[in-house]
């Protein structure tokens, strides 16, 4: 990368400039350090050797003339002078790698190919995205598509972090700054049991009978799995979680075979493959709002006119669920 130097304006008014410019390689080091909370990390996310990080850091230091970093405590943690300069940094160094990025798309031709990288729940990296990419790839053969399949708040990270260009996941519980999310639709929480069992027998069952029953839930990364234990607790009831598991496919499949009850928002991707399935299912809207899925996008990302129609793509696979 250049030798490139950031306007000292905001920073100076904050009291972190002095003299010389800042050397906008140092702040991005110190960027990511902060966000990763590791020093080796940030360095194997920029490409970087681990002494060149360290180096940006110790001059970075050296410039403001404060400690940015507690190293005594580990995994190392931010001063307060560091908080400070890490909330400032953050737009900076957003723009500047959407920039380079966007820039390098225009030399190497990639953006106009299409090529973006994508990050979605594993449920909907398996049930929803294919359909649109399908026809997307048929449009943009040359295309080269990166598909990320994490955890909400791993992808959220990674969208901040400009790691990938969008996130198809649940609606924020509150507004993000510098983000924006397009709905795309609506899942409904349904309650899955085997064939013949008792639970089946009321199509209105409650919270309460739910609790009664051994239930297979997601690991507790899951949206999911904290939405519906935050809505047992708040009724006093203590679930009995038999067992965990990491994706809705390895949850279906214990049902089946009778290892408990299960809570779910991938039903509505149910196939003819379900026609031979071993288990029943009930709605629960009656007792939870369906979650709102959609996709969200950096607004200062400059996506290629091909990826924006890429959303759109998004839009009309979620017509038919």
């Amino acid at each position: 990368m250049d030798n490139v130097s950031v306007d000292r304006a905001r920073l100076r008014s904050k009291g972190y400039v002095r003299g010389a410019c800042l050397d906008i390689r140092e702040l991005i080091s110190f960027y990511h350090t902060a966000r990763l909370s590791s020093v080796s990390q940030a360095a194997r996310l920029l490409d970087l050797g681990q002494p060149t990080v360290t180096a940006h850091l110790q001059r970075l230091e050296r410039d403001i003339a404060a400690n940015l970093f507690d190293r005594n405590r580990r995994p190392i943690k931010l001063t307060q002078q560091g908080q400070k300069l890490f909330e400032l940094a953050r737009p900076l160094v957003s723009t500047v790698e959407s920039g380079i990025t966007a820039l390098n798309d225009q030399m190497s031709g990639s953006g106009q190919l299409g090529s973006f990288s994508i990050g979605s729940y594993p449920d909907l990296a398996l049930h929803y995205l294919p359909s649109a990419l399908q026809g997307y790839r048929m449009r943009y053969p040359d295309a080269q598509v990166k598909v990320a399949a994490r955890p909400y708040q791993v992808l959220m990270n990674s969208l901040e972090a400009g790691e990938v260009d969008m996130v198809v996941v649940h609606a924020p519980d509150e507004e993000i700054k510098g983000v924006y999310f397009v709905h795309l639709f609506d899942a409904p929480f349904h309650l899955m049991a085997p064939i013949g069992h008792p639970i089946l027998e009321n199509p209105t069952v409650s919270l309460e009978t739910i609790a009664e029953w051994p239930l297979i839930l997601l690991s507790l990364e899951s949206y999911t799995r904290r939405y519906f234990e935050n809505a047992m607790s708040e009724k006093g009831l203590q679930p009995q979680v038999s067992l965990e598991l990491e994706n809705s496919e390895l949850v279906r499949r214990y049902v089946e075979i009778g290892m408990g009850v299960a809570i779910t928002i991938t039903y509505l991707f149910a196939s003819n493959q379900d026609a031979n399935s071993k288990f029943g299912v009930l709605d629960l809207s009656h007792i939870f709002p369906p979650v709102q899925i959609g996709v969200a996008v950096r607004e200062n990302n400059n996506l290629s006119e091909a990826t924006l129609e890429f959303i759109t793509d998004l839009k009309s696979a979620a017509v038919g669920i």
